[in-house]
């Protein structure tokens, strides 16, 4: 009988805790209606809202660039094997690891770095790539990377080879890489008008406006031979000089068929038949004071008109 008492007990209880959970899910869930009815709906997530905005105006390879340089700077807070990107002469060549001459860009070193170019690239990156098309921009891309990072790997064994030993061991790395090579190109391709750059007073023109921002760069981190190299490179592409390399619009058809098949699916893929020419890619002058309106403006300062604060990373 005391058993059977027992039983009865513990069921009694198990049912009431049963009963009491089903009383607070019962109110949750008329806490969740009345929330959605005094709000007009279920609640929404700002973040996700402003993100799926940015990739559903972002064309192809301008998000992923940025997508990928996010993921691999987190990526970094827990392991150290990003630093396998970065192009290292001497691991370079004697351990041939190649792959650093193109992916040293994708290595980001810090979040005000990833920072700015987020911001910078995400308007740069775009109307280059409606200008010229999606592969033509990955082909760009690859093109700085690779012949920045041949340069510096040369240079620096010809350090070498005149006693600087430590030469082999110097680094080139970051987006910031590539990023200076197309702020030449798309400051050649417009070189009218004026920019400000950061506190200056004085407006400087387009032109040399790569210069001064190296000038500055240089003034607070010091030297970077392979920032100065993809600005050499960039100074190089946009004069022709690197025509023999440039794959024509054949080539870029082929690959959109073939290997770029499934891209060309994807949402804001820009094909080279699509691509709206030089019209998107060169900068317009705003009116009244006739100076070019760069991309870079929120970052590195206007044109013409008042110049933006900001900081950058060599």
């Amino acid at each position: 009988g005391t058993v059977a008492a027992r039983n009865r007990a513990k069921r009694g209880a198990e049912q009431l805790v049963v009963g009491k959970r089903r009383a607070v899910g019962a109110t949750h869930r008329r806490c969740c209606e009345m929330s959605a009815a005094n709000y007009g709906g279920p609640q929404v997530n700002p973040a996700a809202d402003w993100y799926n905005d940015w990739s559903s105006r972002t064309p192809l390879v301008t998000r992923y660039t940025l997508q990928t340089l996010t993921v691999l700077y987190m990526f970094s807070w827990f392991s150290s094997a990003s630093m396998a990107l970065i192009n290292i002469p001497y691991y370079t060549v004697f351990k041939f690891e190649i792959y650093r001459l193109i992916l040293a860009p994708l290595f980001v070193d810090s979040f005000f770095s990833l920072l700015f170019i987020v911001i910078s690239f995400s308007s740069m990156g775009a109307r280059l790539e409606y200008s010229i098309g999606s592969a033509q921009v990955l082909a760009l891309m690859g093109t700085l990377s690779l012949l920045t990072n041949l340069l510096f790997t040369f240079f620096c064994f010809l350090m070498a080879t005149f006693g600087t030993y430590e030469a082999l061991f110097f680094q080139c790395q970051g987006f910031w890489g590539v990023l200076m090579g197309l702020i030449v190109i798309e400051c050649l391709e417009s070189p009218d008008g004026h920019r400000r750059l950061f506190f200056l007073p004085t407006p400087i023109p387009t032109k040399y406006y790569p210069l001064a921002l190296f000038a500055l760069f240089t003034m607070f981190g010091g030297f970077n031979l392979g920032m100065a190299l993809s600005m050499a490179v960039g100074f190089a592409y946009q004069k022709g000089y690197l025509d023999m390399i440039k794959p024509n619009s054949a080539t870029i058809q082929r690959w959109e068929q073939g290997c770029l098949a499934q891209f060309t699916l994807r949402q804001n893929y820009i094909s080279a038949s699509s691509a709206a020419g030089a019209g998107a890619w060169s900068m317009e002058a705003p009116s009244g004071d006739g100076a070019g309106a760069s991309p870079f403006a929120g970052i590195f300062g206007g044109g013409g008109g008042g110049g933006g604060g900001g900081q950058g990373q060599g």
